[in-house]
């Protein structure tokens, strides 16, 4: 009897015997899940891929975190998207790695037809970081407490253009040609300007270094791909100008200026203005940063100098800074009345800095 015969038939004795399925009459069934249950400090919740073989349900997690209440149960995707940062990238790496374990499964059927929860996660695991995107998550997460909120976020905003230019991006695509081509795509197709492009570059060469170090490529690819950073004539405002922006915002002229739209409705626009030219006075006065001035608090201030601790990149980076203030930026700061236990020192939401 032909040997392959005899496999099938003690194969069939089996799944008899314990009640099983042939292997191409199993269920299986791979999609994005979102455990409302499980929270980390931060009460955003995990997301993972339910893989489902014959009932049997297993949980493969994703290393990527979003508020529960922005999940749409039904699609299994992301529902609120201006809600959760990054949410068309991660809906759109959702769908790429339930194809990826779909393909894992197909792949282990053609093989050998069994498959189980343990050969999925080991193909699975085996190449997830072999994907850029996912070895960028992987390592965010693993120096989460040592890195910045803002400085988390300003990696996955230069990276949405390197994920919407090359889909599933694996670390061995990026060669010398590959950043050739996309330092072109960057200055051509989006019009970016060169310190821009610097940026964007030197995010991708930070983590390729480290993937490199860690022996996941064989090449390092920015070896021999120079670029380098634009030197800029700043302009600076003249006292006359300053003395005119101050002089405009005590005014409070900008509280009179209203915009109609099209329909006709008016729109007090005007306050925006006002808190803005308030947020750049404070910064000129300072010398503060955008994301100092965001964390400016009531509290910060004690006896007429505001004492705050700086950080910059990495959190274990800090030290203690100690500002006189003076006529000008008491006035502008407008501490009257005011206790350590108020909020902001300006009226409305720090905007970006453009």
């Amino acid at each position: 009897m032909d040997i392959s015969l005899n496999v099938q038939i003690a194969f069939e004795a089996i799944c008899f015997s314990k009640k099983l399925k042939k292997p191409e009459n199993m269920r299986i069934t791979v999609k994005a899940h979102c455990d409302k249950h499980q929270k980390r400090k931060d009460g955003k919740s995990t997301l993972y891929l339910k893989v489902t073989i014959d009932r049997r349900v297993r949980l493969i997690s994703l290393s990527k975190h979003i508020s529960f209440e922005n999940w749409d149960d039904v699609t299994k995707r992301i529902k609120n998207l201006k809600a959760e940062p990054m949410a068309k990238a991660i809906n759109r790496f959702l769908t790429e790695e339930e194809r990826k374990l779909e393909q894992i499964v197909l792949e282990i059927q053609s093989q050998d037809g069994l498959v189980t929860f343990e050969k999925l996660k080991k193909f699975y695991s085996g190449n997830s970081n072999e994907y850029f995107e996912n070895y960028v998550e992987e390592i965010i997460e693993l120096d989460r407490n040592r890195l910045k909120e803002v400085t988390i976020k300003n990696f996955r905003w230069r990276f949405t253009k390197v994920y919407k230019y090359h889909p599933n991006l694996k670390l061995k695509h990026i060669t010398k040609d590959w950043l050739e081509r996309f330092r072109n795509h960057l200055i051509e197709d989006l019009k970016l300007k060169p310190n821009t492009v610097h940026g964007d570059l030197a995010a991708i060469r930070k983590f390729v270094r480290r993937a490199y170090k860690e022996k996941l490529i064989k090449h390092y690819p920015f070896e021999d791909f120079e670029f380098s950073r634009q030197e800029v004539d700043k302009e600076y405002l003249t006292m006359d100008e300053l003395d005119k922006l101050h002089a405009y915002y005590d005014s409070k002229k900008f509280l009179d200026i209203w915009k109609k739209d099209k329909r006709g409705k008016s729109y007090h626009i005007g306050k925006k203005y006002q808190d803005l030219t308030q947020q750049f006075l404070i910064a000129c006065y300072t010398g503060l940063r955008l994301s100092d001035v965001r964390k400016l608090r009531y509290g910060h201030i004690h006896e007429n100098m505001i004492i705050m601790k700086m950080q910059k990149g990495r959190l274990t980076k800090e030290k203690t800074i100690r500002i006189p203030l003076r006529g000008r930026q008491l006035s502008v700061l407008d501490l009257e009345g005011k206790t350590k236990n108020a909020d902001m020192v300006y009226g409305g939401f720090v905007r970006n800095n453009s």
